[in-house]
């Protein structure tokens, strides 16, 4: 789809045949007997771990196969993120980090840890878990999964709780703009 691409994923009865998909056109390939959603085949334990997981092959199964502009997730990198080689900013490992970056917060309730949470809401199980997102401008993320109350389907929510600097693509095009300005001058 020009500069986009994305993939589509769906789960079907195990008792079902792989069908064979019929391309309509102005409609995605979706067999007849697919579950509402592909979650719905998702199994675990009922652990804290088993919904961290589910709620990150949430967002893994809705990109697979998307690119560029199709990709949000993707390049979120959930945290603490204590890894030294990154390029782009220092490893954030408490959110005191933030502040010494001069991120800009769009809130005042900053959350203690940075660290996943499970807990219940009303007898539903529930993680958050913080992420940061570097495409265009650096950004603080807050998701919140709320399953149901027998499986691992969800309703996913998320909330931009600052910015910081330029990001990877804003680097980018302005690296870009500055050399297109030098060279036209000439």
């Amino acid at each position: 789809m020009g500069v986009a691409g994305a993939g589509l994923v769906f789960a079907i009865p195990v008792d079902s045949s792989l069908p064979e998909i019929l391309h309509r056109e102005g409609e995605p390939p979706i067999p007849d007997d697919a579950l509402d959603d592909f979650m719905e085949a998702i199994e675990g334990d009922k652990s804290p771990l088993s919904y961290l997981q589910a709620a990150i092959c949430y967002h893994e199964l809705h990109e697979l196969g998307a690119y560029w502009h199709s990709v949000s997730w993707g390049e979120d990198r959930i945290l603490p993120d204590e890894d030294e080689n990154q390029y782009d900013y220092s490893p954030v490992t408490d959110i005191a980090d933030f502040k010494e970056m001069d991120f800009k917060l769009n809130t005042q309730e900053l959350p203690k840890s940075l660290y996943p949470r499970f807990y219940y809401e009303n007898s539903i199980p529930v993680i958050t878990f913080y992420t940061i997102n570097d495409v265009g401008q650096v950004k603080l993320i807050r998701y919140k999964h709320v399953f149901s109350k027998d499986g691992y389907t969800q309703t996913v929510t998320n909330e931009i709780l600052g910015y910081g600097g330029p990001g990877k693509i804003s680097y980018f095009n302005l690296a870009y703009s500055q050399k297109d300005a030098q060279r036209y001058r000439r």
